[in-house]
């Protein structure tokens, strides 16, 4: 139980995030989506040590998201034009 209540935070933290991302490309409503999609792919995993990997990624991500939300706007645009399109999210 206490695993899900972690989850629940660790998915509203994440969103937050998300809604702090420049506008660049609808950038915040993709990663949202993509979150909402992991969490949902996820959520009748009961092997206690999947759940702590997934948990943990998760945080990685927030931090991630954190740091990567606090870049100005055209440092975001720039960065993203290097990525390649379509590029699919890791599981």
């Amino acid at each position: 139980m206490a695993a899900r209540s972690q989850a629940l935070s660790l998915y509203k933290r994440l969103c937050r995030s998300a809604e702090r991302l420049p506008t660049v490309d609808k950038l915040s409503q993709k990663v949202k989506q993509n979150i909402r999609i992991m969490f949902y792919i996820h959520r009748s995993e009961t092997d206690a040590d999947k759940i702590d990997r997934l948990l943990d990624q998760a945080r990685a991500d927030e931090t991630f998201l954190t740091n990567f939300g606090a870049q100005p706007e055209r440092i975001v645009a720039e960065m993203l034009r290097k990525v390649p399109k379509q590029q699919p999210f890791p599981n």
